[in-house]
């Protein structure tokens, strides 16, 4: 579990090059990764995976693992003090960027590249073609890459 009481700061306080947990606000608060992320140079990274991610937080806070995750001395892990393994972080940013696409476009119009408008109304993620669209009033799903214009608001 994460610490509630430790209140999130503004993005722009964030120290560089430790671990932090960071959220994005939206509709309903703040939005937390459940990884911690370092900034080095202005870009972040998965500090579990060493890996540069691509996410826009607003907040943060410091990173404050549980120790009642009984996985956490797991062998799996490339580190023994690691909370989660690397393909977990991994997935969860994935999951994490498919929220934030449904949030963007789902019930929203687009126009797509062959014409095609309408408003969307699903996202899947296929593994074979990645994200894709459905969009109302025309049968099958699109490659969100296939969107030419989207409603802003």
């Amino acid at each position: 579990m994460f610490s509630q009481a430790m209140p999130w700061l503004p993005i722009l306080l964030a120290p560089e090059d430790c671990d932090l947990e960071v959220g994005e606000l939206d509709k309903t608060g703040i939005v937390s990764l459940r990884f911690p992320c370092r900034r080095k140079s202005g870009i972040w990274y998965n500090a579990w995976a060493g890996e540069p991610i691509l996410i826009f937080p607003t907040h943060w806070r410091i990173w404050r693992a549980s120790t009642s995750w009984s996985f956490a001395t797991s062998s799996h892990h490339s580190k023994p003090d690691q909370a989660m393994p690397i393909a977990k972080s991994r997935a969860s940013t994935i999951l994490v960027e498919f929220d934030r696409a449904q949030a963007e476009l789902v019930g929203k119009a687009v126009i797509l590249t062959d014409g095609k408008a309408g408003t969307v109304e699903r996202i899947w993620l296929d593994e074979f073609h990645g994200l894709r669209v459905s969009v109302s009033g025309h049968e099958g799903k699109w490659p969100v890459s296939t969107i030419k214009m989207a409603q802003t608001e």
